[in-house]
């Protein structure tokens, strides 16, 4: 007999199995999805179409239903609907917790579904779960009716996008006139000032600098000294600008004439023609502001709109000296074109000739970052931090966010970005860096939402924006979105430089990595190398490679590669990489050399971020091999060195494995303080992000009680925060660059705990799947290849026990072989490991 509502029932319920509460999150989430889709998921005419559909089909995504639903709220629906009820919310506590972080996320305008779903609920799901169910209605209908407004005339943000693009100009280099070689920096000096002042207005679309240059080089044009109309014409079009600025000055003395023609991409028709006239080439400065009060007044902007934009004076925003100026000049072009080597010395004679130059010590900040020269990313940050309070516009609040940004005050970050996009909502940094704070912070909707900004902006070929996205897409386990996103860049835009080109290479490398395919993986990074063959980036990534496809000799042959690149900072790579091997192959003596000689390193080269590192992995190696006074010991380091470098997520880390250092120890009541504190930290601070690392210690606190069922659930709270194992962690860290470190993530570690605690209540099953699972990881298991290499014997050991002797052997043989060489304190894991398999195959054999 069948009791209740086909629609809603659960597979188990279908096949006539037994059923609990997870039966009925699973018409929940069939009611989720309606409200949300408008549409039911499973489908059919009669009741056998739609049981059919339950057991054997795959419903379509809500977010290709509904684009307004946040990615969390899918998230959830989809795991009520698992078809394996094992693979479902165990009970209603789990999913209130996930609505709670729902529900603490930015708010989000959700558009009602237009269908109407006319479909009972069966008796059996409100009289069981009512008041659930009840609550559950009321929170998302919550989103639906208070963030659903529907829109009677254009927003402001749709006026200010439609204004820009009529207001759209490239501002062109300048035809020096003047007779002498020495004033040919002012050809691009005059474009980038009038581009940097004509920008503070919101209402104008200015081509920016790096995007000019990116197009002049392309059309062979850099050094052209005029402009033919097929030029300016194919700038506009690439540009995707309505109005191209082209002008010329002279030199009659000491007076200085600028003069400059305003006209239309299309056809030609010129809007305006103005001159100025100044004595000096000081008097340069004063002329820019001038024209660009000229310029904005040809521009179809209302004059209530002129004066809600404030103009500042250029030597506000820039620098008085035209000697710096000269050298910050020349120093763009090479930053714009990737040398970053070269723009240090540049931008450092700038900044010695005016000390107030701001911007030159931000530009400074990021060439150093660009070439992971931290220490001095972080002194030049700091000085150009320093110096903002004097300037005006865009680069003051870009200056400061970017600073907190780095500084990791978030909240201040966050006021800072948004006060810098109510001067332009379009500003591409500004929407870019403000969707990596919030990714974070784990807003991912919010991040998704400022990354869109750009990446669907048809003008905007920033690669960060596409890369960002891609990352975050990936990081929520979106691999074809993250893979869509890569390829609208690939498309849409000339690919103007060899690092966003290396860039794609690796983004797809890594897009094939996650996927297993690490053939294809390897020919994208060799046509990054092609491009580059001495780039570090690339034999850290193919030795990964070969990392997870069990080639150690090939994964250290090309992690060595890394020690041939000059700079010492980037032969910390190296280190670091060859201390992964060394643990995945039972080496702990040698890993814990390797991250004590990356520490070392990193101090005497002043990299902060690597020391911090470098010493989260000695405790990590120290906890494993033992050594738990030198881990404690260098945990207290750690806090330190994260404490004066204001380094909140090492901070966290240290706290973290001081609770595990003192579980070791079996030191209970300071492992529990240290549980209490992070807890109190992820729940009073902006660290959203970090409650993995409470769920982990917790877990482990209730293996150490055999509070088994205790610790799985909290190993599952946690592993249900971490998202997927793509790219790196960066997300996590807080560190700018996607690939600073390519850190991996806790995957491993979470599987290894609820793999312990099924072993231990006896349900060897579910703890043989935990074990599978990290056997098959990728980047997930990077940083913990012990637990990886454990796992082959544990499965074998698993496999043994269930009579499954071929399996038994094939594992215990995998481990050998990882193993081969481990410190003699672990070979008595390798020796078993050889017995069982004689043992297994004379029982094969019949011997």
């Amino acid at each position: 007999t069948t009791k209740g509502t086909v629609s809603y029932m659960s597979p188990e319920q279908i096949r006539g199995k037994g059923v609990d509460p997870r039966a009925d999150i699973w018409s929940l989430g069939v009611l989720m999805y309606e409200m949300l889709s408008g549409e039911q998921p499973f489908k059919g005419d009669i009741d056998q179409a739609v049981i059919y559909s339950i057991l054997n089909e795959e419903y379509e995504p809500l977010t290709e239903l509904n684009k307004e639903v946040p990615i969390e709220l899918e998230k959830i629906a989809n795991k009520c609907l698992e078809k394996n009820s094992a693979n479902r919310y165990r009970d209603t506590d789990e999913i209130i917790f996930d609505l709670g972080e729902l529900e603490a996320a930015p708010k989000l305008r959700i558009v009602a579904a237009k269908k109407a779903v006319k479909s009972p609920i069966s008796r059996r799901l409100i009289n069981i779960s009512g008041i659930f169910l009840l609550f559950a209605v009321i929170l998302i209908a919550g989103y639906l009716f208070l963030y659903h407004t529907p829109q009677a005339k254009k927003s402001e943000l749709e006026k200010i996008k439609e204004m820009k693009q009529k207001n759209s100009v490239a501002i062109m280099y300048f035809e020096n006139n003047t007779g002498d070689e020495n004033l040919d920096y002012w050809r691009k000096a005059l474009s980038d000032l009038l581009i940097t002042d004509l920008s503070q207005s919101k209402f104008i679309k200015v081509l920016s600098g790096n995007r000019l240059y990116s197009i002049l080089n392309q059309l062979d044009q850099l050094e052209a000294t005029s402009y033919s109309s097929d030029v300016l014409s194919e700038v506009g079009k690439q540009g995707r600008v309505k109005h191209v600025l082209v002008g010329n000055y002279i030199k009659a003395g000491e007076t200085f004439r600028i003069s400059v023609m305003l006209q239309k991409v299309e056809t030609g028709e010129l809007i305006t023609s103005e001159i100025v006239e100044g004595q000096g080439e000081q008097s340069l400065f004063g002329m820019v502001d001038e024209l660009t009060r000229r310029i904005r007044q040809s521009f179809d902007i209302s004059r209530e709109d002129v004066w809600l934009n404030r103009d500042f004076l250029i030597e506000s925003v820039t620098t008085s000296s035209t000697e710096a100026l000269k050298n910050y000049t020349i120093a763009e072009k090479f930053f714009w074109g990737g040398d970053y080597r070269k723009t240090i010395p540049l931008y450092e004679r700038a900044v010695v000739i005016d000390s107030g130059f701001a911007k030159a010590y931000m530009n400074l900040a990021f060439s150093c970052l660009h070439l992971d020269y931290k220490s001095e990313a972080e002194k030049y940050l700091q000085k150009a931090f320093e110096l903002s309070g004097d300037l005006r516009g865009i680069e003051r609040f870009t200056i400061r966010a970017n600073y907190y940004n780095w500084q990791e005050e978030y909240d201040k970050a966050i006021k800072a970005y948004l006060k810098l996009l109510e001067i332009d909502p379009f500003y591409t940094s500004g929407n870019n860096n403000l969707g990596n704070v919030y990714a974070r912070l784990g807003h991912w909707n919010k991040a998704i939402e400022k990354y869109e900004i750009n990446v669907y902006n048809k003008d905007n070929t920033d690669y960060h924006s596409f890369f960002h996205l891609a990352l975050l897409y990936g990081t929520l386990g979106l691999y074809d979105k993250a893979r869509e996103v890569i390829n609208i860049y690939k498309n849409k835009t000339d690919l103007h430089s060899t690092e966003t080109i290396m860039l794609t290479h690796r983004f797809l490398a890594y897009d094939y990595i996650v996927k297993g395919k690490y053939d294809l993986a390897l020919i994208e990074l060799d046509k990054a190398l092609s491009l580059d063959p001495s780039h570090h980036h690339i034999f850290w990534i193919k030795g990964d490679i070969y990392n997870y496809s069990s080639d150690l000799i090939k994964a250290e042959q090309e992690y060595k590669k890394i020690r041939e690149v000059k700079e010492r900072e980037v032969h910390l790579y190296s280190d670091d990489r060859l201390g992964y091997l060394s643990l995945l192959e039972g080496k702990l003596k040698n890993s814990i050399n390797m991250a004590e000689q990356c520490n070392k390193k990193a101090i005497e080269l002043g990299l902060k971020n690597w020391q911090m590192k470098s010493q989260q992995n000695l405790i990590y190696r120290h906890i494993r091999s033992g050594n738990l006074d030198k881990a404690l010991k260098v945990s207290n380091q750690l806090q330190l060195a994260a404490t004066e470098g204001n380094k909140g997520y090492f901070q966290f880390l240290a706290l973290y494995y001081r609770g595990l250092i003192y579980l070791a120890m079996n030191s209970q009541e300071e492992a529990n303080k240290a549980a209490s504190d992070l807890k109190k930290i992820i729940t009073e601070g902006m660290r959203l992000g970090r409650k993995e690392y409470y769920f982990h210690l917790a877990g482990m606190l209730e293996l150490n009680k055999n509070q088994f069922d205790l610790a799985a659930d909290n190993f599952q709270k946690g592993f249900r925060l971490i998202g997927s194992q793509y790219y790196s962690d960066n997300y996590r860290t807080g560190i700018l660059h996607p690939f600073s470190y390519n850190t991996g993530t806790l995957h491993a570690l979470f599987h290894y705990g609820l793999a312990l605690a099924y072993y231990k209540i006896g349900d060897i099953d579910r703890a043989r799947e935990e074990y599978e699972k990290i056997t098959q990881l990728t980047i997930g298991r990077l940083n913990f290849g012990d637990v990886y290499s454990r796992s082959f014997y544990m499965l074998a050991k698993i496999y043994q026990q269930k009579g499954w002797k071929g399996k038994a052997i094939d594992n215990y043989a995998h481990f050998i072989n990882l193993w081969k060489d481990c410190d003699p304190e672990l070979r008595w894991m390798v020796v078993d490991a050889g017995e069982q398999i004689h043992i297994l195959e004379g029982n094969i054999s019949g011997k």
